[in-house]
């Protein structure tokens, strides 16, 4: 059978035409459907990835917050406590007592009581018969009214309970337990022993303070120290003590807790084997006169402290507004970012600071508050912490501000010399000195 050649040519382009019409068909079109399925797939699961990577920032903003929530609430307890034995408030004046060598010569303690608005009207001195102690607005936030309750075990009273509420000091509500004493010593130990006493963690007001000279540079003094604390019902087992419990020993022979047996030295003149020697990285002196401090330290889940804290403690109190605390907090299991900024004017010295969560002394970073430096620079102490592993990544960078005419001293202390935790971001023709404690 012979073709023609133009015969050729038909077969040819119909074989060509009926092959790509076959190719077409039975495995271009299935593939190209093929592709777009999984083009569409994957821009699901790209959506999706997003969306869950979305989820997981806001998790983990949602943790830092919560752990930065709870720290706060750990600071609120430290300075209201919800419990106040008369066992711990006991230890604590005794202690101090002890250190600053007056004797305590009686002592009588008060009911709880609430804490009522009205003022004495003498002066925040106390002179002539002391201050008198503002009433503590009611907890009304009701996330934070659950947080307390989940932090103490509290629950609503039931009827039986709240017969007679009226006589007591209600959940948010603000108490004192007062502590008359007579107290004896010179004028040196009752200005340590006020010292002191001020610098408890737990808020403590004095008042009808009355001083009498008894005679060979020994001041008579009597005087009314109130415990302040805020009521959480079922909180039977918070202690003010960090030892825990205060469990009492068999008596042998004394009858006075505050006068030590014959020959004791007392537990702050003891030393551990091997410590003599060392130099702590800051002296109390600079203690003393620290004005902000700053804790960095390791990202730990499950409510564990928040990585960094900054402080402002030279902060003067008429600045402060409202329940404006300066104190701000910072989470990250990276970098977390901070600022401190100062200024100084018409002789007087402001600052405010932040990290990547807070502010002070408001959360725009726009306003000031003041500050009185405590010594002739303004210092700045930095305790970082050891890293624990390589994946122990956080660290702080803090951007330095200072347009003051005094010298900016910051002192880092417990760095972690081989990958330091702290940064500091300074402009160099600012006063800012930086000292690493060996």
């Amino acid at each position: 059978m012979h073709f023609t050649p133009k015969e050729k040519k038909i077969l040819a382009l119909t074989g060509l035409i009926l092959f790509t019409a076959l190719y077409v068909n039975l495995f271009l079109r299935p593939q190209l459907k093929q592709i777009k399925n999984i083009r569409t797939e994957i821009a699901q699961y790209n959506d999706s990835y997003n969306k869950n990577l979305e989820y997981k920032y806001k998790v983990e903003g949602m943790e830092s917050k919560l752990k930065i929530l709870n720290e706060k609430l750990k600071k609120i307890r430290t300075l209201f406590p919800p419990v106040l034995n008369y066992e711990d408030i006991l230890l604590s004046v005794r202690n101090i007592a002890w250190e600053t060598g007056i004797t305590i010569e009686n002592y009588n303690f008060s009911d709880i009581a609430k804490i009522h608005e009205e003022s004495s009207g003498k002066d925040e001195n106390g002179e002539g018969g002391g201050e008198a102690i503002q009433e503590q607005n009611e907890v009304m936030n009701e996330d934070l009214k659950k947080m307390l309750e989940n932090l103490s075990g509290s629950h609503a009273l039931n009827k039986d309970e709240k017969k007679n509420e009226d006589n007591k000091v209600q959940n948010g509500k603000g108490y004192s337990v007062s502590l008359k004493m007579n107290i004896k010593g010179t004028n040196k130990q009752m200005k340590e022993f006020l010292s002191q006493v001020t610098r408890l963690e737990n808020k403590v007001f004095c008042r009808e303070l009355q001083i009498t000279n008894s005679g060979n540079e020994v001041l008579n003094i009597d005087m009314t120290l109130d415990f302040c604390g805020i009521m959480e019902q079922n909180s039977k087992d918070y202690v003010i003590a960090s030892a825990g419990a205060w469990k009492p020993l068999q008596s042998t022979g004394k009858d006075d807790m505050f006068r030590p047996f014959a020959n004791y030295k007392g537990p702050f003149n003891e030393e551990k084997a091997g410590q003599q020697d060392q130099k702590p990285p800051i002296t109390v002196e600079e203690l003393e006169r620290v004005d902000f401090t700053v804790r960095v330290m390791p990202y730990g889940n499950n409510m564990a402290p928040p990585t960094v804290t900054m402080v402002g403690k030279s902060i003067v109190p008429g600045a402060l507004n409202g329940l404006s605390v300066p104190m701000v907090y910072g989470d990250s299991r990276e970098e977390e970012k901070a600022e401190l900024f100062i200024e100084e004017k018409a002789g007087k010295f402001y600052c405010k600071f932040r990290t990547d969560h807070e502010a002070f002394p408001d959360h725009e970073f726009t306003k000031t508050a003041e500050f009185k430096p405590k010594g002739q620079d303004i210092l700045v102490l930095i305790d970082s912490t050891e890293r624990k592993s390589k994946q122990d990544k956080s660290s702080i960078n803090i951007h330095i501000t200072n347009k003051s005419s005094k010298k900016l001293k910051m002192k880092v202390i417990n760095e972690d010399k081989s990958n330091p935790r702290v940064k500091l971001d300074t402009n160099p023709n600012e006063k800012v000195e930086i000292i690493y404690a060996p």
